[in-house]
């Protein structure tokens, strides 16, 4: 009966019974589709992040910068390290033996390349020399000089144990084979006649003071 009396309230009112009415259509919620995929090609713009730590980082590796002087500020540059020479080596001490002035002086332009040259103008001034440290290496003498000439200045030089191993080089205008004999005779080391070449002097100088 009590559902008779519900049915004929709700006819009588029109009013849908809860049976008739209408259910009220589910609403279906989808996710939203993935963003499609970035091509390799895009780049996305940096950040404003990023770029301050960029700049912070490129601040850091940069070497530090001295302020500028202030105006009338006189710049002094540090003291530079003094220049290390090269140790010296001694010159090699040689005797050239000639009367003539302009073929001394010659001879003496040609053997400073080869060493430290003193010069004499006679076979005594050339004793003289030899007695005094340090002796030469070698001697380069003339045989026709005065006072003393070539060949007893080689015979004496010979003579003394303290000058016997001194190499000598004669230089002579005489050319004949007695006199060859002469100078080697008297302790010549090395004959040459004049004229001469001067590489061939000097090449035979060197042979004479075993550098060559």
């Amino acid at each position: 009966k009590k559902l008779d009396y519900d049915r004929s309230l709700y006819e009588i009112r029109g009013i849908p019974r809860p049976s008739a009415m209408p259910t009220a259509a589910r609403a279906e919620v989808r996710p939203p589709p993935p963003p499609p995929p970035a091509s390799s090609t895009e780049r996305r713009a940096p950040s404003s992040l990023q770029l301050a730590a960029a700049a912070r980082m490129m601040q850091q590796l940069r070497p530090p910068t001295a302020p500028p002087p202030a105006r009338g500020t006189v710049v002094v540059a540090p003291p530079s390290a003094p220049a290390v020479e090269a140790p010296k080596v001694p010159r090699v001490p040689i005797l050239v033996v000639e009367d003539d002035e302009t073929l001394r002086r010659m001879l003496v332009r040609i053997f400073t390349e080869l060493g430290e040259v003193t010069a004499a103008s006679d076979g005594l001034e050339a004793l003289a020399f030899l007695a005094k440290d340090p002796l030469p290496r070698l001697v380069v003498t003339d045989i026709m000089m005065p006072n003393l000439d070539g060949l007893e200045l080689a015979r004496r030089m010979k003579a003394d144990p303290r000058t016997s191993r001194v190499p000598i080089v004669m230089l002579t205008a005489k050319q004949g084979p007695r006199d060859l004999i002469d100078g080697v005779n008297a302790g010549a080391r090395v004959y040459v006649t004049k004229p001469f070449k001067v590489d061939d002097l000097k090449a035979k100088a060197k042979k004479a003071m075993g550098t060559g």
